[in-house]
């Protein structure tokens, strides 16, 4: 459920088959989940006060990567890249850890010591795309446009030019720091390679939106639904909350109440789904969309869960 993003209805089976307290061997777990699925259901205070409350969590390392996201949302910030600095060391620790130590450096304004967790992360997994990625998002954030960073653009295109989503991979990060014609350039490699281009597509647009360029975003989205009539649920979620983006950015209330609708459509059987893109749009300030997606939440129908033995 965690993993689906559906915390509150794990909250809720927490707190309807084990009560306010977690005994027995699985306790240490079990409070765990309670805090990661409080946090995105109730909020910090609330997720801190259950980490004050089971404080023996700060000693395990499994529980660490929920317990520092805590600890950094409560303005305990160095203590957190204390714990995770700490844990990235040890052989538990996957990929996502050292990422979020390399994002909280660059926030704390530590470029060199961010540099060297993503080095760390390249080291640790050799043939994963994200670590190289990580590196080349470093590399960029300590010397943008860097010799550097452009030698690790061009040594990832050419280490990876057998494996499809490698494309995807960097254009997603491209899409989030604005880096349009890096995307662009992305695009047209995967042309030339004859790859699914739709995803490329999306991260292009993404870049897009960092520079404002919202007409065209509106266009190059416009040619992807065209395209993209039998693609999956997925994909034309990811698609719909694009274009209501676009929409309100250029004022257009008329399509953000549409494609808000043709959103909630898709997601008509997953109330959490729409809660989440609510959150989205809520914190965008797009209240025709909230609006909208609020009022189909009401009318749609309950998930049903397995029932969970005590």
């Amino acid at each position: 459920l965690l993993a689906a993003n559906r915390d509150k209805h794990a909250l809720e089976l927490l707190k309807k088959h084990y009560g306010a307290e977690f005994l027995g061997k699985n306790a240490a777990l079990l409070q765990k989940y309670e805090i990661g699925a409080t946090l995105a259901v109730e909020g910090v205070p609330a997720a801190k006060k259950l980490l004050d409350r089971h404080a023996g969590l700060l000693q395990d390392s499994t529980a660490t990567p929920i317990v520092v996201k805590v600890l950094w949302e409560s303005a305990e910030r160095p203590k957190a890249i204390g714990l995770l600095q700490g844990h990235v060391q040890t052989p538990s620790a996957g990929y996502a850890d050292f990422a979020l130590l390399a994002g909280w450096q660059i926030a704390s304004k530590q470029p060199a010591e961010a540099l060297q967790t993503a080095r760390r992360a390249v080291e640790r997994f050799p043939r994963d795309l994200a670590p190289r990625v990580l590196l080349i998002e470093m590399l960029m954030a300590e010397t943008p446009n860097g010799a550097a960073g452009q030698e690790a653009i061009t040594a990832y295109l050419r280490d990876f030019s057998s494996r499809p989503e490698s494309l995807a991979e960097l254009a997603v990060l491209g899409g989030r720091k604005g880096w349009a014609e890096l995307n662009r350039t992305l695009y047209e490699i995967g042309a030339n390679r004859q790859h699914d281009l739709k995803p490329l597509a999306l991260a292009y647009c993404d870049a897009l939106a960092r520079e404002g360029r919202y007409k065209q975003i509106q266009q190059v989205l416009t040619q992807l639904e065209v395209q993209s009539s039998e693609e999956s649920s997925a994909f034309m979620v990811q698609l719909r909350q694009r274009q209501v983006i676009a929409s309100a950015a250029l004022n257009d209330s008329v399509n953000v109440r549409e494609y808000a609708r043709r959103l909630a459509a898709l997601l008509n059987r997953d109330p959490d789904g729409i809660e989440l893109c609510r959150r989205l749009f809520g914190r965008m300030g797009i209240t025709d969309a909230v609006a909208e997606l609020s009022s189909r939440a009401r009318t749609a129908p309950p998930v049903q869960t397995a029932a969970v033995k005590k």
